[in-house]
């Protein structure tokens, strides 16, 4: 008999069988209760439910009312222009990345002119513009031929032009958006804040002639004057325009006109100032205009009428310069010890006037967050307007000095732009400014404590 011979299975039949069910055989599965679904739902989660519901209701309905609301009353600016703008300045900086400049590298030009547009950098050379981000990307390229290229920025556009030349250019952050090009030589150009700008030129049969345009690009206003113009500027809110020309009347002398008009409706000549020489430049203040003659700085208001007059004596302008409420003249005292005197005259509503002395000659001055920068043959000093104080920069001064965003204080060089808010120098004069203004804001407590001591006695 063979060993692997198998054992014959001597249990009964279905002994070792699997119950249906995969229950093992002997065991009784107790009977499926079925749950009753006819039990009423839980209040507390029914009270929940409902008051959900009411809440989508409300929410959806100011939605869809926001909505409509907005494409009624704000079509005009739902644009597909500022859609791009939304999504081009959506922030794709990383948590903790520095988002401010330090340098802008670009190329040099035989022209250049350099401005700070929303969060970008703005170069414009001979060929077109350019604009630079934080991390100095270019962001924007757009070309256009200039001979002596200009810029100038408001809040929604960039306005290039070309000084005694016949072309401009409007642009954005995101693209290009307008081109144009005069028929005679553009003496100026000048952007508002809302999008609006001006184009001073001639025509035809005018010597001189002020295009406004809107912010799409439509002409609004033309005026038109037989008189040589001289400079205007347009108000950054668009409600006002200051236009200075000349002209020589019958006897053979020269004639100053200073236009001021009202743009906030229809076209309202306020006044017209006629002075019997030639105006150096003008600036419009927050309550007329100042306008600058070789012997005195004179300042009208909305009215034409004379509120205040500052004589410069016996010295003359040797050159002048306006930048953020101050308008700033430079006089040479003496011309052997090369020693100069800048006049400042705060534009401001109140402001007062301040002399500062320089040694040396001043070659360009720019007036920053402040602080005059006086530019003269082998560098740079920086004076406070607040406290006075001074600091001497070394190096290579720049050719122009302008702000940013953020504090930012760029020094714009050929090929680059370097921002120095964090410069040593700088910082040393704000805290000198911060101690004087507490000073001066403890003294006027002072004062007031004890007028009210008088009073009380």
């Amino acid at each position: 008999m063979s060993i692997f011979k198998r054992k014959k299975n001597t249990k009964p039949d279905g002994a070792g069988a699997p119950a249906p069910g995969g229950a093992p055989a002997g065991r009784v599965m107790p009977e499926r209760t079925q749950t009753d679904k006819s039990l009423p739902p839980d209040p507390y989660f029914s009270k929940l439910t409902k008051t959900a519901r009411i809440m989508r209701y409300i929410v959806t309905f100011v939605l869809v009312f926001f909505t409509i609301s907005v494409a009624v009353f704000a079509s005009d600016d739902i644009t597909a222009e500022k859609l791009k703008l939304l999504v081009r300045n959506v922030s794709l900086s990383l948590p903790g990345e520095n988002v401010s400049f330090t340098t802008v590298r670009y190329d040099a030009d035989a022209e250049m002119d350099f401005a700070s547009y929303r969060d970008y950098f703005a170069v414009a050379v001979t060929s077109g513009v350019r604009l630079y981000d934080h991390r100095g990307n270019v962001a924007l390229n757009e070309q256009i031929k200039l001979a002596s290229p200009a810029l100038d920025a408001g809040d929604d556009y960039l306005l290039v032009y070309d000084r005694e030349g016949k072309n401009y250019m409007l642009c954005n952050s995101v693209a290009q958006l307008y081109t144009g090009v005069e028929d005679y030589p553009i003496c100026c150009a000048d952007v508002a804040d809302n999008g609006s700008y001006m184009i001073l030129t001639s025509s035809p049969t005018y010597l001189c002639r002020v295009k406004v345009f809107n912010r799409s690009f439509k002409q609004t206003r033309d005026i038109q004057i037989d008189r040589c113009p001289l400079y205007a500027q347009y108000a950054d809110d668009a409600g006002a325009l200051l236009l200075i020309s000349y002209t020589v009347n019958a006897a053979g002398k020269i004639e100053g006109h200073i236009g001021y008009y009202d743009l906030t409706g229809d076209t309202k000549l306020l006044f017209d100032a006629v002075e019997n020489e030639l105006p150096l430049g003008g600036r419009l203040t927050t309550d007329g205009a100042a306008v600058l003659y070789a012997d005195r700085i004179v300042f009208y208001d909305r009215a034409g009428q004379v509120k205040r007059s500052e004589s410069f004596g016996q010295s003359a302008p040797r050159g002048y310069y306006v930048g953020e409420d101050v308008f700033v003249i430079d006089f040479e005292d003496n011309a052997v010890l090369r020693t100069h005197r800048l006049a400042c005259f705060g534009l401001g509503s109140g402001a007062q006037s301040k002399t500062i002395d320089y040694k040396g000659n001043v070659t360009k001055v720019f007036v920053v967050n402040g602080l005059l920068y006086a530019r003269g043959e082998s560098g740079m000093t920086v004076y406070d307007l607040v406290s006075g104080s001074s600091r001497t920069l070394a190096g290579q001064p720049p050719e122009k000095v302008l702000s940013g965003v953020n504090g930012a204080v760029f020094f714009c060089d050929r090929s680059k732009a370097v921002n120095v808010e964090e410069l040593t120098q700088l910082r040393e004069l704000a805290a000198e400014r911060e101690k004087t203004d507490g000073a001066r804001q403890g003294g006027q407590s002072g004062a007031e404590n004890g007028q009210g001591k008088e009073n009380d006695q």
